[in-house]
């Protein structure tokens, strides 16, 4: 059967269901044609480092089948865009991550003890740091996907 279209659908959450069709590419009738799809600022746009995909493939006669679910990551860190403020900070810190991935916090001292953990799944988190003592810490924050690691020096005044 000659197919008439591919078309690329995304689920950036689950993979699991909320289809979104990306692009529609015009296919030819050769089975072993090579489609190439960029995205460049998708990761950008949704804020996540894992994007599902799959591929409904179009018939002439508008049957369709579907590709198997294909999970793509992102090469860029997620990472590379979380500030903390303020720095010194007397009573809370607060992180602002790039996107809304699932992240490990903890804070340890300068002898390695580790403190404090959470979970989050936020942009956006306050801690509260007022029962800490005065001095130097480390705010150690871990992709829970990628398993990436990031570390941030701050002040409790």
């Amino acid at each position: 059967m000659p197919r008439t279209s591919l078309v690329i659908l995304s689920d950036p959450f689950t993979g699991n269901g909320h289809w979104t069709v990306v692009n529609t590419k015009q296919a030819t009738n050769n089975l072993t044609a090579n489609y190439i799809y960029g995205d460049k600022n998708i990761w950008e746009q949704i804020g996540v480092a894992i994007i599902y995909y799959r591929l409904k493939e179009v018939n002439a006669n508008n049957t369709y089948i579907y590709s198997e679910v294909k999970a793509l990551h992102s090469s860029e860190s997620t990472l590379a865009k979380i500030s903390i403020w303020p720095n010194p900070a007397t009573d809370h810190l607060n992180i602002l991550m790039g996107n809304s991935c699932e992240y490990q916090l903890s804070i340890t001292d300068m002898q390695g003890k580790t403190i404090y953990i959470q979970n989050t799944n936020g942009n956006r988190q306050e801690l509260n740091i007022e029962a800490l003592s005065k001095g130097i810490y480390m705010l150690v924050v871990k992709d829970a996907i990628t398993t990436q690691t990031q570390t941030y020096r701050f002040e409790k005044l």
